[in-house]
């Protein structure tokens, strides 16, 4: 008697649930929280009773008396009829895909003056929930900028939350710490993602508690990204520490000739310039499997370079997007010719560049960005929701770029059954990107494991030759410890 069940239900309240909370308090993350610590409100503001089990009649979890009329329903069981949320305007708001869409709903439901509850239907559910997870702390970052009003972490600082690798006990006090990283790097420019990747990379070994430094003259005074000196190579020599020194795909050979060598392909080796293929020793690492290239690489390092919390869409905006915009990079440089474009489309290239800030201001309202070639442009249209026109060409698309996004708010050529296509989907874009994050931290963690452990099983004489070491003028030290 599910139905009969359902709309008796709805014949006391608009919209029905099985769990919720009688009360809402500030900042609340969940219905049944009060806090980001996950601390459980009191029992006598809760109600509800949920099954959970891998299969049907699962053990019950009772939070308390049914029916009651809530402020906050969990989002595991929701029904109400369609005319009610019509009549109200109330809608699911498209940044909450997964986490928040029950809580944000429910604001939006009592907002309009709906009535909420909870409902005796017999309901058995899976999981217990993923509160805590880095997918969610960014989609309650979202939630509570959204109705609190909360002020979200810096625009260029991400909410990477600690990763549990070092078991730290006292004797470790009096030891030498683990493997510092240098990463050769390029001057920052934030017009660039791989030079971001790099710098980012650096800043968030150091966030998570190892030494890493960048060689590059030119930093980003809003990431921890401390620059590489000799000097600070010689100190780490004579304490015979042995470094793990990263080289993007670009770079030929390794000029420092020191240390446990990773080779980091930003892009498919020798496409832009350096070697196709690397010595046996080096480690390597690929931002995405499109960028094995010939090599043997097997391991993947994809950092999200953009800011999801500068790029995303308008709250409650719903004038239709306008303004066109077309880019391209390295297309005239490899021997490719612009196509032509709309009127009114405008120009984004080397010729006229635009800084983060005002492309995320440009893309929050944008109708369409066409594109000539895959970049990190592309996917910041995408998480403010501007779709993406791929225009196929022979020196920088070849074919489709694919990506973590499928094809989702990405159109294939400029026909109109491919932009229609693309503006219907472009609001998938944003879960998926945010669950990168998660994808990031198992990623992150492989890295350090993998590279801690080689460098630890390094000789000492193998990481520091003793021909480097002389023409940098640093002593001769003891060879002969591991």
């Amino acid at each position: 008697h599910f139905s009969e069940t359902v709309a008796a239900g709805l014949e006391q309240f608009d919209v029905i649930g099985i769990a919720g909370n009688k009360r809402r308090i500030p900042h609340q993350p969940a219905w049944c929280f009060v806090d980001k610590k996950l601390t459980w409100d009191d029992k006598c503001n809760l109600t509800g009773r949920v099954g959970h089990g891998a299969s049907a009649f699962g053990q019950l979890s009772e939070f308390g008396a049914v029916p009651a009329a809530c402020e906050l329903l969990d989002g595991v069981f929701l029904a109400t009829h369609k005319h009610t949320l019509t009549a109200h305007s109330v809608l699911f708001d498209p940044q909450f895909d997964f986490h928040f869409y029950d809580m944000d709903f429910c604001r939006m439901a009592r907002k309009s003056g709906l009535t909420l509850g909870t409902w005796p239907v017999h309901l058995t559910h899976q999981s217990g929930g993923v509160f805590g997870s880095i997918n969610w702390e960014v989609s309650c970052l979202c939630y509570l900028d959204k109705w609190d009003n909360q002020t979200l972490h810096s625009e260029t600082t991400y909410n990477f939350s600690p990763i549990e690798i070092i078991k730290i006990d006292p004797s470790n006090y009096f030891k030498t710490g683990n493997a510092p990283y240098y990463i050769y790097g390029f001057d920052y420019d934030e017009k660039s993602s791989g030079i971001r990747v790099l710098h980012l990379l650096c800043h968030i070994l150091n966030i998570h508690g190892f030494e890493a430094y960048i060689r590059a003259d030119t930093t980003s005074s809003e990431l921890r990204t401390p620059r590489l000196t000799t000097e600070i190579m010689r100190q780490h020599y004579l304490a015979r520490l042995k470094p793990i020194v990263i080289y993007p795909e670009v770079i030929f050979g390794t000029p420092l000739e020191i240390g446990v060598v990773v080779r980091y392909l930003l892009n498919k080796p020798g496409y832009l310039r350096g070697e196709k293929l690397f010595k046996k020793n080096e480690l390597l690492f690929a931002y995405q499997t499109i960028f094995f290239g010939e090599t043997d690489c097997k391991n993947i390092l994809l950092i999200p370079a953009s800011n999801p919390e500068k790029f995303k869409p308008l709250k409650n905006n719903n004038k239709p997007r306008s303004g066109k915009y077309y880019y391209y990079n390295r297309l005239l440089s490899k021997g490719g010719k612009l196509q032509p474009m709309p009127d009114d489309a405008q120009e984004i290239s080397p010729q006229n560049p635009r800084k983060l800030d005002e492309l995320s201001d440009l893309f929050k309202s944008a109708e369409l960005l066409y594109c000539y070639e895959s970049s990190s442009i592309a996917t910041e249209a995408l998480l403010c929701g501007c779709p993406v026109i791929y225009l196929p060409n022979n020196e920088m698309l070849p074919t489709f770029p694919e990506g973590p996004f499928e094809r989702n708010g990405a159109a294939w050529g400029d026909s109109t059954d491919e932009i229609l296509r693309a503006k219907n989907t472009v609001h998938k874009v944003r879960q998926k990107y945010l669950e990168l994050f998660d994808e990031f931290h198992v990623q992150l963690t492989e890295f350090i494991n993998i590279t801690q452990k080689t460098s630890k099983e390094m000789l000492f004489n193998e990481c520091f030759k003793a021909e480097v070491v002389k023409k940098y003028g640093w002593p001769i030290v003891n060879t002969f410890k591991p």
